[in-house]
This record gives C-alpha cells, structure tokens and sequence, in this order.
C-alpha cells in the first residue's frame, strides 16, 4: 500500500510537471500592452504573496508598474485578458504578473526574474 501511494504521488508530480511545461510554466499569451519590456503586477494591497512578489522585485532591480485590484475596473480588465489568453478560470491566486504579454498568477519570483531577462526589448 505504501509502495502505491509513492508511486501514485511520483506519477502525480510527472503529470504536474509535462502539464506546467506544455503550457509554458503557467504562462498564458496575451498581446503584449506596451513596446519594449514591461512587467506589471495585479495584486491587493495587503495580499502577503503580492508584496512578496513586489519587493522581490524592487530588491532585484526591475521595474515594475503595480495595479491594484481593489479597483473593478482593473480586476475586469486583467480578468478579460487571462481569459481571452485561453485560462478559463473563474479564480486567480494572485499575484498576478504580465512580462511583455505573458501572463501567470501566484508565480515563483525567480522565474519572473529569468523571463524578464530573457525578454526581447
């Protein structure tokens, strides 16, 4: 019976994982809203992660636009995008990270980092 579980909990990871890399680890695309590289954060003020997010940022050195959702027209607008972007979900963890068109939520911070790096101008 243990065996199984490990084995189940080993398989369960694989299907995690082949699923995060055939979508472009939790990416969606979007159309990119400005030229050149951007990084905008939607979060709350007060969410643990979205300031999380936003000093790991700062204390690397990238720029960032900060949107609150408190705003509804904002948590409209970042809804349409990810949806339109093809992630059907009616919840979003956030926070929420745009890099240049690419779209996650609740995303590691290092990779935020690397894809912003990696960015075209």
């Amino acid at each position: 019976m243990r065996d199984l579980l490990i084995a189940l909990t080993v398989l369960g990871f694989i299907v995690y994982q082949v699923y995060f890399d055939k979508n472009n680890m939790g990416f969606v695309s979007a159309a990119p809203l400005y030229s050149g590289k951007y990084v905008e954060v939607y979060g709350k003020k007060d969410d643990i992660a979205t300031e999380a997010m936003m000093r790991y940022l700062d204390d690397a050195g990238v720029n960032f636009n900060y949107v609150r959702l408190e705003k509804q027209e904002n948590w409209e607008f970042i809804s349409k995008r990810l949806k339109n972007a093809g992630d059907e979900r009616h919840h979003w963890d956030l926070p929420i990270v745009d890099i240049n068109g690419q779209i996650t939520t609740n995303p590691d911070p290092d990779k935020i980092i690397v894809k912003y790096l990696n960015a075209s101008s």
